[in-house]
């Protein structure tokens, strides 16, 4: 899978070495949630961005996120 096939925010989950299930419980959310936002196939409310741009020191923010939903959108057209 090539850098542009992955999320901004899963990438970040992946170079920090957290699963979905201890992202989730950082996120105040369970790992399900966690994992559809990483992957961009939700976008979160904003009492979550907060908590993720908290949680990420400000690296994930709604640009970031909006890029995974963008990423999400060119491979669900590629798996179709």
């Amino acid at each position: 899978m090539t850098s542009e096939s992955v999320s901004p925010f899963e990438r970040w989950r992946r170079q920090n070495h957290f699963t979905y299930a201890e992202l989730g419980e950082m996120l105040r959310t369970n790992l399900f949630t966690a994992r559809r936002i990483c992957l961009g196939e939700q976008l979160p409310a904003v009492a979550m961005m907060k908590r993720i741009r908290l949680v990420t020191n400000g690296e994930i923010d709604g640009n970031a996120i909006y890029d995974g939903a963008s990423v999400a959108a060119r491979n669900s057209q590629r798996a179709s």
